[in-house]
């Protein structure tokens, strides 16, 4: 059988002295470290038994019910792990430190078996597991996740590190490793998280057989059929779309992604496309999401030119445009109806013209106002197309909310504030700027001070930014 990375007849391991990958045989033993020269004292493999606990089957209507209790609770990051990571991933100078308390937090689980430790191991594993795939470092990656497969005990960890490690055997093309990865899961987890995992690594070996019908009877044919941990659901909808696509139903497809689009923050689109990006070779959505992204991103621009003139710049504009133009015609008219008659009598011009007066008095009272309308329109207009510009060509960028204050301006009675964001650019350094921003309801639980935000940066000018608000 060919070797990968991810054959299961081996074990992969982190070395406990300098978290090195080392190789080790099921039976285990005396294992010396290649990098460090360490000598490692493996266990016996942990014997593979299935990963559903003796429990009173229920139905699937009550396990289902179970499910959607759980859902809509998005996995954050142990408080004394949230320093680590910024702009939803690992902070770029701490991935070294986090490799390094994740084998301190190794020794700890091994050592007194707490329940907080083995949280933290588990929400490293999984971060740690993130980092590597991108930087495609298999070999760690496989050690990291078997490490902690043979240290966490409870089901839900080793569940969801099983669909991990299936997985990223599919990837490398190993299907045989991944359906023995995978084999001891229980499909009928009343754990959302680890209900999520094992459908997401199922459709994930399904897809590379060509079997998008067992996809989408295990993840439904649209968004939120079947309940779905947050953390997945960017993935499960880019494989329910695909399986719409290659099943000859392209407008479903795009459907379903627009519909998980709509609900996700930009991370989370990003996500997305990293996903289909990172799997060339399942050609993954090549029709639908450039389609959805495109019909997405329509809708976005104009939820942000919304945002940037409460929806009044162009009904100022045309309103004082309609004011301009009516007082001169309302004058002219009104002039019409004095003058002709009486240069029909045979009145002088000098007499005309003096009874004009009235005319002028109508047209300093309307035009003006007209004028005023429409500046203030034109140029609110132009801030809310920008806003819109911004949203499709402005570069993705996050930001943490530092100070937001009031500018005392409202519009149809929503107060605009100045916002005081760190932003983190993906190619500067951060930096301090601000922006003007209708502040809803909605937005005002966003913009606490210490929240991360996504931002839409000028390509030109760092300091133009606007909320990337859908």
């Amino acid at each position: 059988m060919r070797r990968t990375h991810y054959t299961t007849e081996i074990r992969v391991l982190l070395c406990d002295a300098c978290g090195a990958p080392i190789e080790a045989t099921p039976e285990g033993g005396q294992v010396p470290c290649a990098y460090c020269r360490a000598q490692n004292q493996v266990r016996l493999r942990p014997k593979e038994s299935a990963l559903a606990p003796p429990q009173q089957m229920i139905s699937d209507e009550e396990r289902w019910r179970l499910l959607r209790m759980q859902d809509g609770k998005p996995l954050v990051a142990p408080p004394a792990l949230s320093y680590l990571f910024a702009g939803g991933g690992l902070h770029p100078a701490k991935i070294q430190e986090a490799f390094h308390i994740y084998q301190q937090t190794k020794r700890e689980v091994q050592t007194t078996h707490s329940p907080e430790a083995a949280e933290r191991l588990y929400f490293l594993t999984i971060t740690l597991n993130t980092h590597l795939a991108l930087a495609n470092d298999d070999s760690r990656r496989r050690a990291i996740l078997e490490t902690s497969l043979e240290t966490l005990t409870l089901p839900r960890h080793q569940q969801v590190l099983r669909a991990m490690l299936a997985t990223a055997a599919a990837k490398e093309g190993d299907l045989e490793s991944a359906e023995r990865w995978i084999a001891p899961c229980d499909p009928r987890s009343q754990d959302l998280e680890a209900d999520t995992a094992w459908r997401c690594a199922r459709v994930f070996l399904d897809t590379f057989r060509g079997d998008f019908h067992a996809v989408l009877h295990v993840l439904g044919h649209i968004d939120d059929q079947v309940p779905i941990a947050d953390a997945w659901d960017p993935t499960a909808a880019v494989f329910r779309a695909n399986a719409l696509e290659r099943l000859g139903d392209v407008n479903g497809a795009v459907t379903a992604l627009r519909a998980r689009m709509s609900k996700e923050s930009s991370s989370g689109r990003a996500t997305m496309q990293k996903i289909i990006e990172g799997h060339p070779q399942l050609g993954l959505c090549a029709q639908s999401f450039p389609l959805a992204i495109q019909g997405h991103t329509q809708v976005a621009a104009q939820q942000a030119s919304r945002g940037a003139d409460g929806g009044i710049g162009t009904i100022f504009f045309y309103l004082g445009l309609a004011l301009t133009i009516g007082g001169i015609v309302l004058g002219l008219g009104i002039g019409a109806a004095i003058g002709i008659p009486m240069l029909a009598s045979g009145a002088g011009m000098g007499s005309v013209l003096g009874s004009l007066g009235v005319v002028f008095i109508v047209m300093i009272s309307v035009m003006p106002i007209g004028l005023i309308f429409a500046g203030v329109g034109y140029v609110f207009r132009k801030k809310a197309q920008r806003a819109a510009w911004l949203r499709v060509n402005g570069i993705a960028a996050q930001g943490t909310v530092r100070s937001y204050q009031p500018t005392g301006t409202e519009i149809n009675g929503v107060p605009v504030v100045k916002v005081s964001v760190e932003v983190t650019h993906p190619s500067l350094a951060p930096y301090m700027t601000s922006f003007s921003q209708l502040l809803t309801s909605e937005l005002a639980t966003q913009l606490v001070p210490g929240t991360m935000v996504s931002l839409r940066v000028h390509p030109e000018n760092p300091h133009e930014i606007i909320l990337e608000a859908a």
